[in-house]
Parts: C-alpha cells; sequence; structure tokens
C-alpha cells in the first residue's frame, strides 16, 4: 500500500540557485539550495517539488534496504525571517536532498507520483516514523484528498467568478482566514489576552509563509507564525475572490485584526518584496507599524 506524504514546507528556494521551469522535467541544474524561513521539527521537509532530510535520517535510509530514491548534495541556509523567530530552535546543520525515483509499477519504496506528489511504501513510511514527521501529512493513495470546508468555499467562490474578472470578496472570506490565523498560530492558548494580531503572508518564489506578532495589554507583543500548509485552504478561499487561476498573486499580504473592536484590514503589497519586511535591525519599529490602528 502505498501513501500520499506532504512533509512540513519550512523554506523555499535559496537565493543563486540555477532553476528555471522552461527546463521541462528537471528545471534544476547544480545543487539544490534550501533557504529555510521556518521550522516545526521534522526530519523531513520540502518545497516546490524538492525533498531533503536530517542527516540522521539520511545515514537510516541507507542502511535500510528501501529502494526508489537517491541522496544528493543540498545547501542549506536561513532567512531573515527564521534567524528572527525560529533560531532558538537548534536547527540540524546536516541535510541531505532526497530524490525519489521508484515507481508505482515497480513496486519501489519512494514513489514521484507528479512533479509534487511523494508517495511512500508501507515499510517506507514504518522508517520515517521513527523520526520527527509531526507536522506532514499522511493519507491513502488510493483515496482523493480530503475536501475541507473552507476548501469547498474557495470552490464555491471559482465557479461563481466565471463571468466576473473582478469582485469584492465575502466577509466570510475573510472572517474564515482571520479565524483560521488565530487558531493556528495557536493563539487562545498561548498567548494570554492577546487584543489584535497582523499577519504577513509571503508568496516568495517556491515558498509561503506566515508570521507576526500578537498583542496583549500592558505593551506585551509576542512574535507568531504559522504552518502553511494548515491555512492554505483559507487563504486561497480569500483569494479566490479576488484572483483567478494562474493570474499572478501578490507579493505579500498584511492581515491586521482588532479583536476587542471587532475590525480588521487586509492590504496588498504586488511588487515591493521589501515592504513589511521584519529584520533583526528593525524589528522594534516594524511590530509597531504592523499593530492595527483602526482609529
Amino acid at each position: 500500500m502505498y501513501h500520499r506524504f506532504e512533509p512540513e514546507v519550512a523554506g523555499g528556494l535559496g537565493p543563486g540557485i540555477d532553476y528555471d521551469p522552461r527546463r521541462g522535467a528537471e528545471p534544476l541544474v547544480g545543487p539544490l539550495h534550501y533557504q529555510f524561513a521556518g521550522w516545526l521539527g521534522d526530519d523531513i521537509v520540502t518545497t516546490s517539488g524538492y525533498w531533503i532530510v536530517t542527516g540522521r535520517l539520511a545515514d537510516a535510509l541507507r542502511e535500510s534496504p528501501l529502494t526508489g530514491y537517491e541522496l544528493g548534495e543540498v545547501v542549506v541556509t536561513t532567512d531573515e525571517q527564521f534567524d528572527m523567530f525560529y533560531s532558538h530552535l537548534g536547527l540540524p546543520r546536516d541535510w541531505e536532498r532526497l530524490i525519489p525515483t521508484g515507481t508505482v509499477e515497480g513496486g519501489e519504496d519512494f514513489v514521484l507520483e507528479t512533479v509534487v506528489d511523494l508517495l511512500v511504501s508501507d515499510a517506507a513510511l514504518e522508517l520515517l516514523g521513527r523520526f520527527g514527521i509531526d507536522d506532514a501529512d499522511i493519507s491513502p493513495a488510493d483515496e482523493e484528498p480530503e475536501v475541507s470546508d473552507v476548501m469547498r468555499k474557495f470552490l464555491d467562490l471559482q465557479r461563481a467568478k466565471d463571468n466576473e474578472t473582478r469582485r469584492t470578496v465575502p466577509n466570510d472570506a475573510a472572517v474564515d482566514l482571520i479565524g483560521s490565523l488565530v487558531e493556528v498560530a495557536g493563539l487562545p492558548g498561548s498567548v494570554d489576552g492577546w487584543e489584535s494580531l497582523a499577519m504577513i503572508l509571503e508568496f516568495g518564489e517556491g515558498f509561503r509563509s506566515a508570521y507576526g506578532y500578537a498583542y496583549s495589554p500592558g505593551d506585551v507583543i509576542t512574535p507568531v507564525a504559522c504552518k502553511w500548509a494548515n491555512i492554505e485552504a483559507a487563504v486561497n478561499a480569500y483569494l479566490g475572490g479576488y484572483y483567478r487561476p494562474g493570474e499572478r498573486l501578490p507579493v505579500k499580504i498584511l492581515v491586521q485584526y482588532d479583536r476587542t473592536a471587532g475590525k480588521h484590514e487586509v492590504t496588498f503589497e504586488d511588487t515591493d518584496e521589501e515592504r513589511w519586511a521584519v529584520k533583526p535591525r528593525n524589528f522594534r519599529q516594524m511590530r509597531e507599524q504592523l499593530r492595527p490602528k483602526f482609529g
């Protein structure tokens, strides 16, 4: 039996990589460069149809009888967001690229089903389960992925757009988006008395990320972040009111929510990648600039 294995998306393709999708089946020339924007602790992570594993998992794979994969070189770096929010987590230094080469017909343990879908056998899943895979999504390969209520709303929005080029997003899509951010960031249980929230959704080349601040009484400001896979359906549902499939997305979105006033605002940035950029030298100013202020 095969399982669809969707690891944590912890970053994206790093700068300077020789990657061109026009090359077809293998758009990458040279070593993979994976730049971490976050990390929740798993031993296997992914982005854009590429997978990397920790050195300890790579060693276990080599010692196993599993088939249908190769291990390759990867250059690993971290971006400024990672250095701000995740540097305390002890990111492993040694990583290797996992390249699936098997086929279902051949019965190998690792299979590339499409350009971005990884299938693993029972035996491969058993080995992976000995390591950190808490944030991976795993489902039977012979079942269609479950469609959530939020995704159904997204599909309904897309169908309703057939005769429109632009529309105002229904308020319930914005409410679903904010609710998803609040839940996935863990605010109800981890940030006491929070009153407002500012989250930056970043649509980078080959990666997605969501991070920001929760604001509590007494000028307490708490950095927060979300696993993209857990908010993706809500983000898609919201964007479905603005963009047709295949249209260019903004580079960033700022979501601001004042819980006490019951007000929210969503701001799009189409081109400026440096807007709302939180860096070590400016994070104190930026967290105040991002604070919701609706008057």
